[in-house]
């Protein structure tokens, strides 16, 4: 299975948000002009900043949602967990609509006062506290949206997956560090013909290519070289001699 690269799932990502939002777009500004047209009704000039607060509140948290619901639905299409890098990006987007918000906020206000022409230093600080629960709300509420489709993901894997290494992940992230494994063994043949090539003046390359079968060694198989050529002078000079020459004498006792 072909694994995605993580800027393809943003770029499908971005699509489908950028597809939500015009219809999200839309629909606040019904709202925000059927909230101006109510309090203007009233004719009471502080009853704008509640309403134009409302509207703001929840054009936060459904964007936020939607921003959501573009991850959730791009890493299911490519058939992969969400990540960490998701929540960060949602993390930093949700800010980002929330201070936007707070200052469309005070530009819808200043231009209310213009039209009216009355003066207006209303006291937003209500109005931040509103936006950011919604916002912080909608943003807890989209990354344990991401860890369930993560956690769904891990146990949907079938068993055979998870002894091979799990499910495919993201390709510009980290990829599986490989385990150490057993190391590999190399006939005898191979070890005295290494011999002989030596012994006529070959290189450790040369002797790296036959002694591992292949035509062109790494550098950790030619640095390998003279160890496993020493070992095995070592055993074959031990096998060839007698096992009475190579046990030695006690040494004579302290006078």
């Amino acid at each position: 299975m072909i694994r995605p690269l993580r800027s393809e799932i943003e770029e499908f990502a971005d699509q489908t948000y950028g597809i939500a939002i015009e219809h999200l777009l839309a629909q606040n500004h019904e709202k925000r002009h059927q909230a101006i047209c109510q309090a203007s009704r009233t004719g009471n000039r502080g009853a704008f900043l509640p309403a134009l607060s409302k509207v703001a509140s929840e054009q936060v948290g459904t964007i936020i949602r939607a921003r959501t619901g573009a991850y959730l639905e791009a890493f299911s299409c490519c058939g992969v967990p969400p990540d960490i890098q998701a929540e960060i990006d949602l993390g930093k987007f949700a800010m980002q609509v929330m201070g936007g918000a707070i200052s469309g906020l005070r530009g819808d206000l200043a231009l209310q006062s213009q039209r009216t022409r009355q003066p207006s230093d209303p006291d937003l600080s209500l109005c931040h506290f509103e936006i950011g629960k919604s916002g912080h709300s909608a943003l807890r509420e989209g990354i344990l949206r991401l860890r369930r489709q993560q956690t769904l993901c891990r146990l949907q894997t079938p068993v055979s997956a998870r002894a091979s290494g799990g499910s495919p992940q993201v390709g510009s992230i980290s990829d599986r560090k490989k385990k150490r494994g057993r190391p590999q063994t190399i006939p005898e043949a191979r070890k005295t013909r290494a011999m002989e090539l030596k012994a006529l003046g070959a290189t450790n390359k040369q002797l790296a290519a036959e002694l591992y079968g292949t035509k062109y060694p790494t550098d950790r198989q030619r640095r390998n070289v003279p160890t496993i050529l020493r070992y095995h002078q070592r055993r074959s000079e031990r096998a060839s001699t007698p096992n009475h020459t190579r046990k030695t004498d006690p040494p004579p006792a302290r006078s």
